[in-house]
């Protein structure tokens, strides 16, 4: 199978720049850019094994570029097909209408396996670097070099992915495209099943004995030739019968991805706790609305996986939804003021945009209690303060 769709290749910058509807010298500009400029550094958790994670937020200018990257080449289709056991952050327009990339449809794969293998990659946005991605455009996508190396430009920090670029995980998810794609043709003639989430391989056979020794092999051997490796404190062989077989959280033992019966419990007893809590006065509180959201996240869980706890957990949540407080009125009056003063030269941008959405979405709080009031200054701001904003196209 091949990563290309039907669309033909970028040949030239002059045909980068028409194909994602932007100046020449604009991107040019934007990719000479110091790092220190393209990209702030922001605070993340750390990761599961104590170390810091280093995330970047893109510039205005990177980020416009980058949004453009994303919607014109990997949602779309026709410029890249993607690979059937590739999962995670690949976005619904890039696939056939219906299909889903997420940890559930990863699970899916693996359902009624006797045996998994479980591997992570090392440090893996960190590893793929600058001539990797030229390299995919140019062997892959069938591009030439300039525009390819233009476009690894645009996308990479001090000669890697930045995690927190908006086109990072779709590059990476791509990057291994030449040696996954030969692993996963060996693999599959050893009626294995091979999927990778992101940087989590997960390999699974109907054979509870099955010896995976050569497989990691080939895995080491394919990473190795693109600069990556294994984590081997992550490496791990899980057989049906001595524990639940689990892939991104889910029992996969069934015919369908189930949650552990532990975790439906503990999502019944947060759900449980929230209700308990929502008295008339802690409804209005900060404190009780982050608990609610927290609980209706992770009662949502259940329907992913079309659970029968889920409808139960959701009545009972809905029925207590938080309620609007004194403040929440003053900041829409406040918010609905600066959109209103600023209009006329902040309308086209992305911050004006994100304001007026914010608004919609505390008014909508506020019509739980008051819908009049609420309707009333929402019908008004979008008469007559619509953003025009329309993001990447």
């Amino acid at each position: 199978m091949s990563l290309r769709g039907t669309a033909g290749p970028i040949k030239s910058v002059r045909k980068l720049a028409q194909a994602l509807g932007l100046g020449e010298d604009y991107l040019k500009r934007v990719a000479r850019m110091d790092d220190s400029l393209k990209y702030k550094s922001v605070t993340a958790p750390a990761k599961q094994d104590g170390q810091p994670r280093q995330v970047y937020s893109p510039s205005p200018d990177v980020r416009i570029v980058q949004a453009r990257i994303v919607k014109r080449f990997f949602k779309n289709p026709h410029v890249v097909r993607w690979p059937p056991y590739i999962f995670g952050g690949i976005h619904r327009d890039a696939l056939p209408p219906g299909e889903k990339r997420d940890h559930v449809a990863c699970a899916q794969k693996h359902c009624g396996a006797r045996s998994l293998l479980k591997l992570d990659i090392r440090n893996f946005f960190d590893n793929v670097n600058y001539d990797m991605v030229v390299e995919l455009m140019v062997q892959q996508l069938g591009w030439t070099v300039e525009p390819a190396q233009l476009l690894a430009d645009l996308c990479t920090r001090a000669g890697c992915l930045p995690q927190g670029g908006i086109t990072s995980s779709y590059l990476a998810l791509l990057s291994l495209y030449e040696v996954e794609s030969h692993a996963f043709r060996i693999i599959s003639y050893k009626n294995l099943v091979y999927t990778r989430y992101v940087d989590d391989i997960t390999i699974s056979s109907k054979v509870s004995t099955y010896d995976y020794a050569p497989i990691v092999k080939i895995i080491e051997q394919g990473l190795l030739s693109k600069g990556l490796s294994i984590n081997a404190a992550k490496t791990s062989i899980r057989m049906s019968g001595l524990e639940p077989l689990l892939v991104h959280g889910l029992n996969v033992a069934h015919k369908h991805p189930t949650l552990p019966k532990a975790e439906v419990k503990r999502i019944k007893a947060v759900s449980r706790q929230t209700v308990n809590d929502a008295g008339e006065e802690g409804r209005r509180t900060n404190g009780y609305r982050k608990r609610y959201h927290r609980s209706m996240g992770l009662v949502n869980k259940m329907a992913r996986v079309s659970s029968t706890s889920h409808k139960p957990a959701l009545d009972k949540l809905k029925a207590v939804r938080p309620l609007p407080n004194f403040i929440d009125y003053e900041i829409a009056t406040e918010t609905a003021h600066t959109l209103r003063s600023l209009y006329a030269s902040k309308k086209t941008g992305y911050w004006y945009w994100r304001k007026f959405n914010v608004l919609l979405a505390r008014l909508d709080l506020i019509g739980i209690e008051n819908p009049d009031w609420a309707k009333t200054l929402r019908q008004y701001m979008k008469n007559h303060y619509k953003p025009e904003f329309q993001g990447p196209k």
